[in-house]
């Protein structure tokens, strides 16, 4: 068995009673499973409301601006674990903010969804025992959507610089490293090494699974165009980044993991970074569903699929109904990036995909592997 401190020993007592009471209950209804989507003991808290204490060497003293926003649509599990890792890693909790952006409008601040429904999301866990901010979005947004809300509320809150984060990763200082540095300080060296020039637009730590940003180069591009709404969207602001002289870059703070699944025991985030035992057992566990999300037989994002409750509930939709439009968006998003006279995928900066050709008379040549500009039809 992994080796436990104190504290976790005491936890282990009550997960079954934390599960129950803290994690289910809503409105003082029971519910006994999130439905189609593995959550194992979910809940770190303890029989008081409290959460584990962090590791004294992953907390990082003195005041830091590094607010986090996560988006929320569906899957609650896994955006709990994404907030317990951030949490446990030593990320404060009151600059992290959850966006609810499940299309239920007030639902899950009311307590009327249920657990088995995708777009359940427990308020109260997270803001009463987690300590993080939460706010939901006035409708659905779409990924373009949600950055540029991202960017407005940096900008109402007059912060220079944001961080943003999925809601399907999981973190993990890294123990393993000569002179161990928590995940969150390693974040802040980064920060201060990445941007000292005002020319930076994006710090990437494991491409966009933790991105810092830099609202005035947000600013000057007009932000995300919300014609491209999902994927390779991120494509053409990448490209309008550098094309306009901002510089994007990658530094490392420790492991980011890309899951579709709960861990078996979100207190296992809590840990002394020099119990190696216990760091190597846990990485495994996230090294595996790393592992199993990439390699799913039905694709990367199949655990967007897991959950089809909620019939009956406020804004319900049909889940399978629900993804089949989502695809029909996602697939049209990229032909509209095509059409602006970009690549369709990786950008290509050198074949003259510029700025003022978006949404010209310029024609766009496919080839078997990317697209070119014709040149020739330009203005």
């Amino acid at each position: 068995m992994r080796p436990r401190k104190s504290v976790l020993a005491a936890i282990a007592v009550f997960t079954v009673v934390a599960l129950t009471l803290s994690l289910l209950t809503i409105n003082g209804q029971l519910s006994s499973t999130f439905e189609g989507v593995r959550v194992g003991t979910l809940n770190p808290i303890t029989i008081d409301h409290q959460l584990p204490a962090v590791a004294a060497a992953n907390i990082v003293s003195g005041m830091h601006s590094t607010p986090l926003f996560i988006g929320f649509t569906r899957n609650f599990p896994l955006l709990l674990q994404t907030v317990t890792s951030y949490v446990a890693a030593g990320w404060p909790a009151s600059q992290i903010h959850v966006f609810d952006n499940s299309g239920t409008m007030d639902s899950n601040e009311l307590g009327l969804l249920t657990p088995s429904n995708p777009f359940f999301c427990n308020y109260t866990m997270l803001t009463d025992v987690y300590g993080v901010n939460v706010d939901w979005t006035p409708s659905l947004l779409t990924f373009a959507q949600l950055q540029n809300l991202y960017i407005s509320t940096a900008i109402k809150n007059k912060w220079d610089a944001f961080f943003w984060s999925h809601m399907d990763v999981a973190i993990l200082p890294d123990s393993d490293a000569e002179n161990f540095e928590s995940f969150y300080s390693r974040v802040l060296s980064c920060v201060k090494e990445h941007t000292a020039s005002p020319n930076w637009g994006f710090l990437w730590f494991r491409y966009d699974w933790l991105s810092y940003v830099n609202v005035k180069a947000m600013k000057s591009l007009g932000a995300w165009d919300p014609l491209i709404p999902y994927y390779t969207t991120d494509c053409d602001m990448n490209a309008r980044l550098r094309l306009s002289g901002f510089s994007t870059a990658e530094c490392t703070a420790g492991h980011i993991f890309d899951v579709g699944a709960a861990i078996a025991n979100l207190s296992d985030f809590f840990f002394e970074p020099k119990d190696m035992d216990h760091y190597r057992e846990l990485k495994v566990e996230l090294d595996a569903l790393h592992d199993d999300k990439h390699g799913h037989p039905t694709g990367r994002l199949s655990w967007q699929k897991g959950q089809t409750g909620g019939e009956g509930e406020p804004f319900y939709v049909d889940p399978n109904g629900f993804q089949r439009g989502l695809d029909v968006w996602i697939n049209t998003g990229k032909d509209v990036r095509f059409k602006t006279c970009g690549t369709g995928g990786t950008v290509v900066e050198e074949l003259l995909v510029t700025l003022r050709c978006r949404w010209t008379a310029a024609k766009c040549v496919r080839t078997d592997d990317y697209f070119i500009m014709d040149i020739t039809s330009i203005d």
